[in-house]
Formats: C-alpha cells, structure tokens, sequence
C-alpha cells in the first residue's frame, strides 16, 4: 500500500451508529494484538513465562514494555497506523499533519498493551465490551479528542484505553515530569487510579494464574495493519447533537445584550483559564516557552481554586461530576445550550488544579458567537476573575 499521510479519527464526531460500529471493530482485533504483543516480547527475550494474565503479570510487562520502547519498538514497522488512523485529506480528522514513524510506533504497541490489560480485565468482569465515552449527564455528547474506546463494566468505565495511550507516550517524553511512568508499577497505578472511581477494587479481585489463555507467539505485525475506518454518516456529524442541541438550555436572559470580549477569537478558537497574565504569557513566548503546552510548565502554573470553578460551572448550567478531583484524571463538564455548546476540562498536578482547557461544540446550529455564546464566554470571563484567573487563547 502506498504511503499515505494519515490522521485520526476522533469518536466524537461519528453518529452514534457508526461509534458502535467502530466499537466492535475494535474488539475484534483485540486477540489480534494481544498474538502480536505476545511475539514482540519473546522475540526481544522479554518475561514471556511472567505473562500469566493475572493482575500482578502487569508489573513485568511495563517492565518489559519500557524497555521495548526504549529500543525503537523492534518488530513493529514504520508504516503502521492505529486503528483509529484515516487519510488526512478526510474531512473531520483530527489531525492534518503525517505523525513520525515512532509515534506511530508508539500508538500502534499501547493499542497492544491495552488488549493485554483486557484480557486480564476479561477474566475479571466477563461482561466488558467497548464502548464510545460520553460526557458526564450528557448521554450522546462524547468526549471530545478520545479517539479510542473505553471499557464497560455494568454500566461503568474502568478502563479507558485515551487514557492508557496516553501513559505509553509519555514514555517517549522527554520532560523530568513524566519520569515516574518508567517505574514498574507505572501501569498498575495509573490502571488502579482510573478504574478507583468507577469500580472499587476491580482490579484486586482474585484471579488464578492462566497463561494457557494467552496466544502462542508466532504473529507478525503486517506492515498496514488496518484499512482506514469508513463512517457511513460522515464527519463532524449534527446528528448525534441535534435532539440535544434543540432540547438544550434555552437563551439565557440577557443574552442579546451580552457584550464582546476584549479578544474577539474567544469566540471562534479554543481558550483556556489559567491565574497566568497575558503580560507574562508574551515574556515567556518570547522566550520560546509555551506554558500551556508541556506538562512541566502548566505544573508550575499558579493553582485555580478548583471548588469555585466546579460551583460556578454548575450554576452556569454545566453538566458535570459530583465534586471536583485533584488527580491527574482530567474531569468534563458540558455546556450545551440550543445556539451554544461549550466542553470544559481540567488540568491538575500535583493535588492543585492548575489550567481548565476548553473546546467549542460544533454541532449544527451551535457557535459561540450567537447571544448565548457571547454570554457564556463573559460569564466565564467574571467566574476567571472571581477566581484570580483569566481567559486566554490556547494557540498564539
């Protein structure tokens, strides 16, 4: 197959029909890459007889796994893509610049080490299948940016595999932040802390040793895996948002007259809120530091006081989570109004809430520069400044 410059395909902008397509899709070559990641451990001399598809296997394989990307991912051509890839000449991609064969590595092995810690969670929860993520009280509306599944376990998900790609490439991070993810218990941890809020001791559930389940090794990874996934509905699809969009909070009072911000791209780009000033923002950027950019400079952010936030998001009429968190598991709150749709996300290190990302709803219909969108940007604007904090364009 000819080189093709690639993207990714986000599950928040498919109709609900062709995310659960995609869905099991996916599940379908989990055995697949569960064969594959099988090989690459026993070709590189790795700790195939510890691999017994128990909870405590998980320990030598990140072991493993670190090692294996500290050499390049051996085995594991250059030219393949996830399965999430598609062309980026496709409109609605997520991305239109042609990833480095290492990244595409990387994307590649922790889809493989995600079928592994399926299979184990398989063998504790039978009925778990793949699932598109939605927003919390937002039924339909899913996470903007997950290009992967999660897990569902009655109703609950302990696994999110965004997530779990997301400690793999840590790995190829450079920033001393992220050191911690070369540990050994690095993949247990971060599995214990994503899957503790949903299911209570999911993973320390007893499980006997059985390694007899596992592939033999013997699987070659092809060097185009996938064929890129063909939505029937489309792109950037209005459908999933269009009852909800019309059966979302109406105008709120006031709105035609809610003023512009100073920053007119507020309405049209994605902002952020953060206790940095705009003054300092330049000095750095003229120093060639993007604070909102490496996990290493928002962790020196001054913190948000994130109880603030969470109550003034609410009475704005954000869905979202019970109470605020202050781990490294970022919580949504959705804003979907008939004109307006805005998605809000927490950044937190080190116990403190340091940055809150937002991302325009572009569903049909929907823009932040109508009355209500207009309003809900300078309602935001007055909650930041109540909290010491302003808003700020995350791209300059």
């Amino acid at each position: 197959m000819a080189e093709l410059g690639t993207g990714t395909l986000e599950l928040g902008e498919l109709t609900d029909a062709d995310a659960q397509r995609y869905c099991r899709r996916f599940a379908a070559q989990q055995p697949l890459l569960l064969a594959e990641l099988i090989t690459w451990v026993a070709d590189t001399g790795g700790p195939l007889d510890e691999l017994d598809a128990t909870w405590a296997s998980l320990v030598p394989l990140w072991r493993w796994y670190v090692s294996f990307a500290e050499q390049g991912f051996p085995g594991i051509p250059g030219s393949v893509r996830p399965l999430s890839w598609v062309p980026v000449a496709t409109p609605g991609c997520a991305h239109d610049v042609e990833p480095g064969a290492v990244q595409r590595r990387s994307s590649y092995a922790a889809q493989a080490v995600a079928a592994y810690c399926y299979h184990v969670l398989q063998r504790l929860a039978p009925q778990a299948r793949w699932v598109p993520i939605d927003l919390p009280g937002a039924p339909g509306v899913r996470v903007h940016g997950h290009q992967l599944p999660a897990l569902e376990v009655g109703g609950l998900l302990p696994l999110s595999l965004h997530t779990l790609s997301g400690l793999c490439a840590r790995l190829l991070d450079e920033d001393p932040l992220w050191a911690h993810v070369r540990q050994p218990q690095a993949l247990v941890q971060h599995l214990q802390r994503v899957s503790a809020p949903f299911v209570p001791g999911l993973w320390e559930r007893p499980l006997a040793p059985d390694a007899a389940c596992l592939p033999a090794p013997g699987r070659r990874t092809p060097a185009w895996p996938y064929a890129p996934f063909e939505p029937t509905g489309g792109y950037f699809c209005a459908q999933r948002l269009g009852p909800r969009a019309r059966q979302g909070l109406p105008r709120p009072p006031g709105a035609e007259q809610a003023p512009w911000p100073h920053d007119g791209e507020l309405l049209r780009f994605p902002f952020v809120i953060s206790t940095l000033t705009d003054r300092r923002r330049r000095a750095l950027l003229e120093e060639g530091v993007d604070v909102f950019d490496a996990a290493r400079d928002v962790a020196r952010l001054p913190p948000i006081p994130s109880a603030g936030l969470h109550e003034g998001l609410i009475a704005l009429g954000f869905t979202g989570p019970d109470s605020p968190r202050l781990d490294e598991q970022e919580q949504h709150y959705l804003f979907m109004g008939q004109e307006a749709g805005l998605e809000v996300y927490t950044e937190c290190h080190g116990g403190r809430l340091r940055l809150v990302r937002t991302e325009p709803i572009g569903a049909q219909g929907c823009s932040l520069q109508s009355p209500t969108g207009r309003w809900l940007v300078h309602q935001l604007q007055l909650l930041a400044a109540e909290l010491g904090a302003g808003l700020h364009l995350e791209d300059v």
